[in-house]
């Protein structure tokens, strides 16, 4: 078998692989003589013509195939009838050892006679000689002179070894040929990494340690030459034997396939990185059939897939194959399998094929113990990514998490040391002492158990004793187990001291109706009871009180932070919760207890959140706001002058607001819509209020406008579209958020008719250039007056550009108002510095955090400091999420700046939509369910269920019984979403077809203009939406009465490339792909 996986103890003797190249073996035959590297091995006629030099039949031109001389084999010059023979001519043997990649390179001739004759490079593999290359008949003749030549280039990688020997030979194939030749050998070695696994597939059979899993349809993987009249005599990659699936040849009428081949288990942990590089034919009939590529979790049995082909490689016959490379380096695991998955889209499909299997690994990380990366104290942190990390050593005050990362520090002294991870995800940190043979923990944490700050560490260090730090990546219900972070350790021990409140039996004494009581949750820590209404609540810090009498009391705490309070009454080893609000600020106790004792715990909303608070209890208003219902309502006359409230007491009813995270007090108006439909909504408030309008009644409330208002200031929102004389709802809510509230006060509200509303001056636009040392210029722009609601086209806000750039830009307010400005940059280079951002880390998902951003900074001096906009310095900025970010770094030895900018782009949000759903018959499992997956990154992971029970997973499964089914989709980066019940029922009819079968695309591929045609649909066509690969809508076409196919569709001023088109009915979605080329 052609299977080589290479253990570590050879590797480690290997480990000379570079990325240079160095030539192993060279003849070049110019000294006119057969060279000492060769060894002769003739058989058959004694007195055949051979020679080194140049060619001296009189049949020939006398030409060589570079002017100097070569190696001849001349079966013409042999002459007629005489007896046949073959010569081979074997290296001397070198050592190939050592290189990721190594090349024989060759210029050969060939001039076939009547294909019986041929001529063969060959290898020597330590066992036996292996065909590289036959030139033979008509395909394999090169020309009819020694001048026309092929040059030739083979991997050797697969027989590569210290004795390794390469030959060629001539067989005239008993019968009087014309002649061979070949000059310029060479064989180099190049790449860095060692090949950890090689596979040719050439004894024709599943190889040893492969495993062939069939996971629907007939059969497996094949292995040898395809026997497939469709393709011809090319049935093979490379003349030798290869593995294939040829879905072609079972068959229209076979079941569906899914073919599975899996690689020996190989030890991911020996390198870092990994490349698998393998050569391909891809085939496709339809746009679903596909060919993905990953690594199998040895020990999980899940699969990562890596890379999905989606689209013709190579081909279309199998003698014309591609290399394709995939990086698989953030997938490894320590017991791990090649997968490669087939799978023919559930239709009739052409073919893959895989020969020439290549796994290189190179370099080590320090995800294991042993590689742990020494840490010095009070040095700068030392950054670190565990996306492609495994998770090692021994489990500690959490579970098994992702992507550990390892780092060793030796004390030099006894003393204190802070440890920060500053990370990017959900990390968790384990310090063991020992050695890595027998680590013992020493001290963990996870306190940031969201991930949003990284871990904060104290610990006490002994002089000489060397500590082994691990940090790895929780996977938990809130932020994500892989990403970037920077550890540092610093001295700036003991740790910090908690707050003198921070257990209840030091809780400060509160007074009603006194003055605040002033504290701080910093560095307290939590031991409970847990909120009955927020279980994640940390850094607890404690009050008591004893009410004189049963008058309602409000407890504010005015924190700075997301808070929770909670209130108890016992003793402080038996505490009983008497009321809580998870939304922390403001608490009610409706009916105290005279002479009781109460505690009040104030908790941030989760880990990490700390701040101020100064705690107040006085008595609740007698009186709340009349209008704290709908159904108390006070009528607002349009035009009249504002209407004062204070919402402090009122409590929250109705909706939630769709603009505003979190709410507490609020009041209710109504006002009846003008002749116009529109109204100006006038507001000044002391605290940040949301304004929601709705219609209907208050037992049937629909929100149709909300807005938040700026705090302490004057704002005009205006609403139309409304129905003159009628009713509509209004409330005014104080805000809330996670980072603190909002406060409290006093709002006045106006309503008038959008007409009568307060004008705003003229509108304009001003450009606010700043001038940059590397010629660059920031452009800011500023809208003022108008009627609000500003768009602006043209160049955008926060632009940079460079010396002797011309820019326009232009804003239209809501009144349809415009203001432009138009210049050119002036903003010569002054400065021997200039800056570029690069993206080390991309986010994977949609909400994602984890990209980091690295600004390079080139000329200028040493002394440099770095300042992003959103207020992180230093040259790494983690945990980016998408969008737009900006750095300014400043050379403090040269007086000058430059600035650069760099956009994270969006990904787009995994979608599902569900194209068909054909029903089971009465009490039947014949149902089917067809849906359509965008977004996210492709291929997805299917996970169908039925009241919690696991289904298939399918992308579209069958044998369906009637039901809600639940789908959850997994795609290629671990991004999840699952979508909603999707409801089969029992219908009294069904469809004899899918409904997309019977929408016809023409022509496909085309350049940008096609038609759309369709058959019997079972309802009326809508409208048409054209989709990007990646999920952009770039054209939407309502049909309405309008349908009469075939209907045009004109993409001509798109870019080439994939697009996904959905035909939308009253029955249902279709959807077809289609392909515009040039």
């Amino acid at each position: 078998m052609k299977t080589y996986i290479l253990p570590l103890f050879l590797l480690l003797l290997s480990t000379a692989a570079t990325t240079a190249q160095e030539l192993l073996f060279e003849e070049d035959f110019n000294s006119c003589g057969l060279s000492s590297n060769w060894t002769v091995n003739l058989t058959g006629n004694p007195d055949a013509a051979w020679s080194v030099g140049l060619p001296e039949n009189e049949n020939s031109d006398g030409s060589s195939i570079d002017g100097s001389c070569m190696l001849i084999m001349d079966d013409d010059a042999t002459g007629e009838n005489s007896p046949a023979w073959t010569l081979q001519l074997e290296s001397q043997p070198f050592d190939a050892t050592g290189w990721s990649r190594v090349t024989l390179y060759a210029d050969v001739h060939f001039r076939n006679y009547d294909g019986l004759d041929a001529f063969d490079l060959l290898a020597f593999d330590g066992n036996e000689w292996q065909l590289l290359r036959r030139f033979q008949g008509v395909e394999g003749q090169t020309g009819t002179q020694f001048s026309a030549f092929l040059p030739v280039e083979i991997d050797l990688t697969f027989f590569a070894h210290e004795t390794l020997q390469i030959a060629v030979r001539y067989d005239d194939g008993g019968t009087w040929g014309w002649w061979a030749g070949i000059d310029n050998i060479r064989v180099e070695g190049t790449g860095s990494g060692t090949p950890v696994l090689l596979e040719t597939f050439n004894e024709c059979a599943l190889p040893d340690g492969w495993l062939n899993e069939t996971l629907s349809g007939p059969a497996g993987w094949s292995f040898g030459m395809v026997d497939n009249e469709n393709a011809g005599a090319n049935n093979s990659i490379n003349g030798s034997c290869m593995a294939f699936f040829d879905d072609d040849g079972l068959g229209e009428d076979a079941p569906f396939s899914k073919a599975l081949l899996l690689s020996p288990v190989i030890n991911g942990l020996e390198f870092s990185e990994y490349r698998l590089e393998f050569d391909a034919v891809i085939r496709q009939y339809t746009d679903l059939e596909s060919l993905s590529v990953g690594l199998r979790d040895e020990a999980t049995g899940e699969t990562a897939w890596a890379q999905a082909y989606l689209e013709d490689q190579g081909g279309p016959l199998f003698d014309n194959s591609v290399q394709l490379v995939v990086d698989l380096s953030e997938y490894r695991s320590p017991q791990m399998r090649l997968a490669f998955l087939y799978d023919d889209g559930n239709g009739w499909g052409w073919w893959a094929a895989l020969d020439n299997i290549k796994l290189i690994g190179e370099g080590s990380t320090n995800d294991l113990c042993e590689n742990a990366i020494a840490l010095e104290l009070d040095a700068p942190c030392t950054p670190g990514n565990n996306q492609g990390s495994v998770y090692t050593g021994p489990d500690a005050c959490t579970p098994p998490g992702a992507g550990s990362l390892w780092y060793q520090y030796t004390a030099a002294g006894s003393q204190w040391v802070h440890l920060r991870t500053f990370a990017g995800y959900n990390d968790a940190v384990t310090i063991f002492t020992g050695d890595c043979t027998s680590p013992e923990v020493l001290t963990c944490t996870d306190y940031d158990a969201h991930g949003f700050t990284g871990e904060d560490l104290y610990f006490e260090a002994e002089a000489g004793t060397t500590y082994f730090i691990r940090v790895h990546g929780q996977r938990a219900e809130f932020g994500v187990p892989r990403g970037a972070h920077c550890i540092q350790l610093s001295s700036d021990g003991p740790p910090p001291t908690p707050p003198a409140n921070d257990d209840c039996a030091n809780a400060l004494p509160l007074e009603a109706d006194g003055n605040c009581v002033s504290g701080n949750n910093y560095h307290a820590t939590f031991e409970g009871p847990v909120p009955s209404r927020n279980n994640k609540a940390q850094a607890d810090i404690w009050f008591r009180f004893t009410p004189e009498d049963g008058t309602p009391l409000r407890i504010q705490s005015q924190a700075d932070f997301a808070d929770v309070l909670t209130v108890y009454r016992g003793s402080c080893g038996a505490l009983e919760e008497v009321a809580c609000n998870e939304l922390g600020q403001e608490l009610l106790l409706e009916a105290p207890e005279a002479g009781t004792t109460y505690y009040l715990q104030l908790s941030g909303f989760f880990a990490t959140l700390e701040g101020t608070c100064c705690l107040k209890i006085e008595a609740a208003p007698e009186e709340p706001p009349a209008n704290v219902l709908c159904g108390t309502a006070i009528e607002l006359e349009l035009g009249d002058d504002c209407t004062a409230v204070q919402p402090t007491g009122a409590g929250f009813s109705g909706p939630l607001s769709s603009c505003a995270l979190g709410q507490s007090d609020a009041v209710w108006y109504t006002f009846t819509a003008p002749g116009s439909g529109s109204v100006a909504f006038e507001l000044e408030s002391d605290f940040v209020a949301t304004l929601s309008v709705f219609s209907g009644s208050c037992a049937n409330l629909e929100e149709i406008f909300c807005a938040t208002a700026p705090d302490a200031c004057t704002h005009t929102n205006r609403l139309s579209g409304l129905t003159p004389g009628q009713q509509y709802f209004l409330r005014l809510g104080v805000n809330s958020s996670l980072t603190g509230w909002a406060g409290a006060g006093t709002a006045c509200l106006r309503v008038d008719e959008a007409s009568g509303a307060p004008n705003a001056g003229p509108l304009s636009l001003f450009a606010n250039l700043e001038c940059f040392g590397n010629g660059r210029a920031l452009l800011l722009l500023e809208a003022t007056g108008g009627s609000g609601g500003y768009t602006f086209t043209g160049i955008s806000d926060g632009s940079l550009l460079d010396d002797g750039m011309a820019y326009f830009a232009e804003v239209t307010d809501e009144a349809g108002c415009s203001a432009v400005i138009s210049g050119t940059i002036n903003c010569p280079a002054t400065c021997p510095l200039d800056v570029e951002i690069e993206i080390l880390e991309e986010n994977d998902c949609p909400n994602d955090f984890n990209a980091v951003l690295q600004v390079a900074a080139l000329g200028g001096s040493d002394s440099l400091r770095y300042t992003w906009q959103n207020g992180y310095d230093g040259p790494l900025l983690t945990q980016a999420m998408n969008g737009s970010y900006r750095v300014t770094v400043t050379d403090l030895t040269n007086n000058c700046s430059a600035i650069a900018a760099y956009e994270i782009g969006a990904i787009a949000p995994i979608a599902v939509e569900v194209l068909e759903l054909s029903p089971p018959s009465s009490g039947g499992m014949d149902g089917s369910i067809s849906v359509a997956v965008s977004g996210g990154t492709p291929p997805y992971l299917y996970e169908w269920s039925l009241d919690g029970a696991f289904v298939s997973n399918a992308a579209n499964p069958q044998n369906l019984s009637a039901g809600a089914y639940q789908l959850h989709i997994t795609d290629a980066n671990g991004c999840t979403f699952s979508a909603e019940d999707i409801e089969l029922g029992t219908p009294s009819t069904t469809l004899s077809e899918p409904m997309h079968a019977r929408i016809n695309v023409y022509p496909n591929p085309n350049r940008g203009l096609f038609y759309v045609d369709a058959e019997d649909l079972p309802a009326p066509v809508t409208h048409l939406e054209v989709y990007t690969a990646s999920g952009q809508l770039v054209r939407r076409v309502d049909i309405g009465a309008n349908w009469q196919p075939p209907y045009a569709v004109d993409l001509s001023g798109s870019s080439t490339g994939l697009y996904l088109l959905r035909v939308f009915t009253e029955a249902g979605i279709a959807q077809r792909r289609v392909i515009v080329g040039r």
